[in-house]
């Protein structure tokens, strides 16, 4: 991290490449009678004239202009013909920054002679005496200090003073001469480091003792608290970290970013040397990182065997824990580096320890499936029933994971079988139907665990499995002995409700085949076969079906499976229900039966099946209304068609009187109206208040079906039992287009109501309606 700019040197080089000169300073040159200045720089050896450039960079000062072809920094240039450096240049005394860099000491004591700036700072911050220490031009630097040198003259991007770089590039001659100049022996880079810092760091062993018998500062860090004995131990620079130990440096002074000491970081890249020396100076074992990691724990964390054992024969503490609890040997144990577990072990190590979660190491182990760390561990004494917060045992980790090795080396153990979950009561034979993990079910199985184990809902692992369409799992447990009819107490579903409401046929087959109860009901009463129709799924119907199921098992509100089918439309379930005979006119609570439910959702295909299976056309529910009447009622004129042609009574009435077509005029459904009324539907029937369907159009205003009623007719003269006509009726709502429509198919104008005697006339003239006035007025109403 600390060097000599490469591209500054190249420029510094021989100058011996030729080229053509610059095509500006050729167009420069053409015509020209005064012989040009010609220069060439000493980055690529390009000539040009210098009044050329001076012309081409007229806005730039000398020492800010680039090579026109090459673009490198300004260089300094010499005269082509005299070949001395030209005056208006970068620096004039180039001469004498070359002697310094290449070791030429008579033109150094010439260039000095003449005066030369011993201390000016040429490009890239250098000095003269930091370019004679880079190369190791110790003579050069010696005469250059007795000129007055400055020893401690740093470069300004990055601090670096001449010992520093001598102690870079290993020159220990000019380290020496440095030195004895009394050169700042601590000064320090921008980032902290020292010259001491850098040897260290480049393993210079010569410069390292050379500093420290100076008196350099031992333990001067970088800014994140790095010393040269971390950089040491980081570097595996063995021989500068026994000097520093030697001389006194601080064994456990930490980086400050994450408090690792040298023997922590020794142990981290398994430096064993650099550990060897650092324990046996006396560097403290069990110095922390912020983490709370140990020199033990990162050793065991990255394997390195060596560096553990050095450790455990130290003394280290073998159970020193992280922040979140986890010790070297829950670390070994999490990465599977079995050898540092049976290390740890061997000196002692606790296996019972746990993390903060309450995990031990030999449930980490299960959870990665290192089944030699679990024997190890088992071996010498670990709980096999330790569990977690959340209650997971190390065999409930390894069903949970499908670590069948694991679990059969637990189980083998005499791990418990049953132990369950705090969070979900759900146990290790629980999880490995869910998760179809059929080694481990059969693992569990043989060990005799328990088969019927309920969570928190009361599933069972044959429910879950069933839910879940885990068939192989489904058929170990049937096989093995689980009890089929177990419900879940949040609903009372069993194992053949649930794989019928999920469409698993499979499953549903190998439930009847073992005996479930087909007819066993939920909360609700539903049947597994009402719940298969209710989910349209038409395998698990026919299935249920041909086992005898019974086809008409209603709910609570008295719906049949059929009545369901018919309701959502599933047709094939339907279907699948009539063929099989069930019961076509069974009624809900409220009289509705299966075509009823179906007219009234407009399930056309479902009416349509219904009608050809002879379902009852007018079987009413408790209100009186009929199939037909809820067609009207809701628009589905194609299924007031179906009904019409199957030949469902047009005129049966609700319990108020209300017929078909009463209540298709009453909704204004005019297509409903003209299929009736051509059916031949009664148009003059009566509600039991003695309103007409021709009343009602009155009432509401619908003009339309006022109409086609009056076509068709209708009694004009009709009345209620207050007496009030539809004419009277139409007046009283201010429906002034029916009141026409009425008159003019000649409507009594005069026929007053019985209840008050009141007249159209006279009801118009008492609410105000002008309109109405003036027609019946104009019409010679009185």
């Amino acid at each position: 991290m600390f060097y000599l700019c490469m591209a500054l040197l190249a420029t510094l080089s021989p100058w011996t490449l030729e080229a053509d000169p610059c095509p500006i300073c050729l167009a420069h040159f053409h015509d020209r009678h005064v012989a040009p200045v010609v220069v060439k720089t000493q980055c690529c050896g390009h000539r040009f004239d210098l009044d050329c450039i001076s012309r081409c960079f007229v806005d730039q000062p000398v020492g800010s202009r680039q090579c026109a072809m090459c673009r490198q920094d300004p260089m300094p240039m010499m005269n082509e013909n005299t070949s001395e450096s030209h005056p208006d240049t970068f620096f004039p005394d180039q001469t004498f920054y070359l002697a310094c860099l290449y070791g030429d000491l008579g033109q150094v004591a010439r260039s000095l002679a003449e005066g030369v700036n011993v201390n000016a700072v040429m490009t890239y911050d250098y000095t003269a005496l930091m370019l004679a220490s880079n190369n190791g031009n110790k003579a050069v630097v010696q005469r250059l200090i007795e000129a007055g040198a400055d020893v401690n003259a740093a470069r300004t991007w990055n601090g670096a003073t001449p010992l520093l770089i001598a102690a870079q590039h290993n020159n220990n001659d000019c380290v020496k001469i440095l030195i004895e100049a009394d050169a700042d022996l601590n000064a320090a880079m921008s980032g902290g480091a020292t010259p001491l810092f850098i040897a260290a760091q480049e393993n210079n062993i010569v410069c390292v003792k050379l500093l420290i018998n100076a008196g350099a500062d031992l333990n001067a860090a970088l800014l994140d608290g790095t010393t040269p004995l971390f950089i040491a131990a980081q570097e595996n620079n063995i021989n500068c970290l026994t000097a520093l130990i030697e001389a006194g440096a601080d064994l456990n002074t930490a980086r400050t970013i994450d408090d690792s000491t040298p023997l922590l970081i020794a142990a981290t890249l398994g430096y064993t040397d650099c550990m060897k020396a650092l324990i046996e100076a006396g560097a403290d074992l069990n110095a922390a990182m912020s983490n709370g990691a140990t020199p033990l724990f990162i050793a065991a964390q990255e394997n390195n065997t060596d560096c553990v054992e050095l450790l455990i024969n130290a003394g280290a503490d073998l159970n020193a824990a992280m922040s979140d609890g986890a010790t070297p040997l829950f670390i070994a144990a999490q990465k599977g580096n079995t050898d540092s577990v049976k290390l740890l072990l061997d000196a002692g190590a606790d296996v019972s320890v746990r993390t903060k979660n309450g995990a031990t190491s030999l449930l980490i182990a299960v959870l990665k499936g290192y089944t030699d760390c679990l024997k190890i561990l088992i071996n010498a004494g670990a709980d096999l029933n330790a569990q977690t917060e959340d209650g997971s045992t190390p065999l409930f980790i390894a069903t949970l994971k499908g670590n069948s090795d694991c679990l059969k080396i637990l189980s083998n153990a005499g791990a418990a079988l049953n132990t369950a979950r705090i969070t979900d009561r759900a146990t290790p034979l629980f999880m490995a139907a869910q998760q179809n993990n059929i080694d481990s079910l059969k693992i569990l199985i043989e060990a005799k665990a328990d088969l019927n184990p309920q969570i928190e809902d009361g599933s069972t692992p044959l429910l879950v499995a069933a839910a879940l369409g885990n068939t192989d799992c489904v058929k170990l447990l049937i096989n093995a002995g689980a009890d089929l009819n177990i419900c879940r107490t949040s609903d009372g579903a069993n194992p053949l409700h649930i794989a019928a409401a999920k469409g698993h046929t499979d499953c549903v087959k190998l439930l009847i085949n073992a005996g479930a109860a087909l007819n066993a009901r939920t909360e609700s009463s539903a049947t597994p076969l009402f719940i298969a129709t209710q989910e349209n799924n038409t395998g698990c119907v026919k299935l249920l079906n041909n086992a005898g199921a019974d086809l008409n098992a209603a709910m609570s509100d008295g719906s049949t499976p059929l009545f369901i089918a018919a309701q959502q439309n599933n047709i094939d379930c339907l279907t699948a229900l009539i063929e099989a005979g069930a019961e076509l006119n069974a009624q809900a609570d409220d009289g509705s039966t299966p075509l009823v439910i179906a007219v009234w959702k407009g399930n056309t295909d479902c009416v349509k099946a219904l009608i050809e299976a002879k379902a009852s056309l007018n079987a009413a529910m408790s209100n009186g209304a009929t199939p037909l009447f809820i067609a009207a009622q809701e628009n589905s004129t194609d299924c007031v068609e179906l009904l019409i042609n199957a030949g469902a009574d047009l005129n049966a009435a609700m319990s108020d009187g209300a017929a078909p077509l009463f209540i298709a005029v009453q909704k204004g459904n005019i297509e409903c109206v003209k299929l009736l009324l051509d059916a031949g539907a009664d148009v003059s029937a009566r509600t039991k208040n003695g309103a007409t369907s021709l009343f009602i159009a009155a009432l509401k205003g619908y003009t339309d079906c006022l109409k086609i009623l009056i076509n068709a007719g209708a009694d004009l003269d009709a009345q209620t039992e207050d007496g009030s006509t539809p004419l009277f009726i139409a007046t009283l709502k201010g429906n002034s287009d029916c009141l026409k429509i009425l008159f003019n198919a000649g409507a009594d104008l005069n026929a007053a109501r019985t209840s008050d005697g009141a007249t159209p006339l006279s009801i118009a003239t008492r609410m105000g309606n002008t309109d109405c006035v003036e027609l019946l007025t104009n019409a010679g109403a009185r």
